[in-house]
């Protein structure tokens, strides 16, 4: 049985017409690779038939994207992979931990944010409109970022081998926050930690953006 990877996507939903060639693109792409891939839709993501039920929060995507794995398991997936995009890596990180005694191989962050811009791109100056496309979101705001851990002490703490990569023309964190993350988040020399800058990728990246091939190696990267 080929390995699982769960893909869990950021704020917008993976079925809204932005982003939906995107995610199916990496979802071909795991295949190609020989993985078996499962995108998750959160509670309170439009889904691929158009329903949109429940609201988005943490607490509510860690919970069901935690079921869909125990099932998997118990339907005999042996290993699993997690990659998570923007506030998926949130999502990835806390499902990590709470499946601890059934630790997914590697978790692969694409994306992860300081707190304050996560806030700053969806309470501040919003001037990316696609940004929570076809989701509908805990509010008020203040309860659905109350949520919220900053991705440093959720790194810092992460026990499962871990990738964490950023575009280097991301649009949201500069190269040097992945520089922070990876020298001021408790690594310790018995965690498997390992960094990747995407040459060329952005944030949200399409197939037919410069860096694919980067990026495609990034999110399926293998020691």
């Amino acid at each position: 049985m080929s390995p699982t990877i769960f893909i869990l996507p950021g704020l917008s939903s993976p079925a809204a017409e932005y982003y939906h060639d995107g995610y199916r693109a990496v979802s071909d792409e795991a295949r190609r690779r020989g993985f078996e891939p499962e995108l998750i839709h959160y509670p309170g993501q439009q889904k691929p038939d158009g329903r949109l039920d429940g609201v988005l929060s943490l607490r509510a995507s860690v919970v069901d994207g935690c079921a869909r794995i125990e099932a998997a398991l118990a339907s005999g997936v042996k290993t699993y992979r997690l990659i998570g995009f923007s506030f998926g890596c949130f999502v990835a990180l806390r499902i990590a931990q709470q499946l601890q005694d059934r630790p997914p191989e590697l978790v692969t962050l694409w994306g992860p944010l300081p707190f304050w811009k996560c806030w700053d791109n969806y309470c501040g100056d919003r001037t990316d409109r696609h940004t929570g496309s076809g989701t509908r979101i805990l509010m008020p705001l203040e309860a659905f970022f109350g949520e919220l851990v900053p991705i440093e002490l959720l790194i810092g703490t992460m026990g499962a081998p871990l990738h964490v990569c950023l575009g280097e023309k991301d649009e949201y964190a500069p190269p040097a926050f992945l520089e922070y993350l990876k020298h001021g988040c408790g690594v310790g020399a018995k965690r498997e930690r390992h960094f990747t800058l995407g040459e060329g990728c952005t944030h949200t990246m399409m197939p037919s953006n410069e860096g694919w091939a980067k990026y495609a190696e990034a999110l399926f990267w293998c020691a």
